[in-house]
């Protein structure tokens, strides 16, 4: 278990499961390798390679990069490796948030306000992401009985919110499924 303070003074802690700080994000091409097996026993559900934590109070975003095990030891080393705030939505006039935000071409993003043109018709990317709040994948994860602690991934439903990552710029877009204009966007934050 761990406790952070945000920026805000927001004391962050997963000592409580599930809880209302940590967010499950998994890159397309991480959960098509998960997807690649039909029945995982629920505690041996591979995790994601960030840990990544939300302040419910400033909704700073805080990801942190894990350790790997490789079953005699741990590699590299676990830390912070960025925080994202959220930037002011306000500011941007809604005819104009098109051109500033990621842009639609049917229902895929295509391009970022930095000027990144990039192809996202690969399901292996890592632009739009899979986010579970921990409430979220505690409730997918918790068996109904013991005889029913193998899960299949293809069978999960899609998270709450179409989650998108500009790979140049890095900034995060999150959108109401079928909805063109972010309803979040995060950036960077040094």
């Amino acid at each position: 278990m761990a406790r952070v303070e945000c920026k805000c003074g927001e004391i962050l802690s997963n000592h409580y499961v599930p809880n209302d700080v940590q967010l499950w994000v998994y890159t397309c091409g991480e959960w098509s390798s998960i997807s690649e097996n039909t029945a995982i026993v629920g505690w041996l559900f591979p995790s994601p390679s960030y840990d990544v934590w939300r302040c419910p109070t400033c909704e700073r975003i805080y990801v942190y990069k894990l350790a790997e095990w490789t079953g005699k030891e741990w590699v590299g080393h676990s830390g912070l490796v960025k925080k994202y705030v959220l930037e002011d939505l306000q500011l941007t006039p809604p005819e104009e948030c098109q051109t500033k935000c990621l842009s639609v071409n049917n229902t895929n993003k295509t391009s970022c306000s930095c000027d990144e043109n990039t192809s996202i018709s690969q399901s292996t990317n890592n632009i739009q992401l899979r986010v579970y709040t921990d409430v979220e994948w505690d409730a997918l994860l918790t068996p109904k009985d013991e005889d029913h602690n193998i899960f299949d991934p293809n069978t999960f439903p899609l998270p709450t919110y179409d989650v998108w990552r500009c790979p140049i710029c890095e900034k995060i877009y999150v959108f109401n499924w079928g909805v063109e204009k972010p309803i979040k966007i995060y950036i960077p934050e040094d």
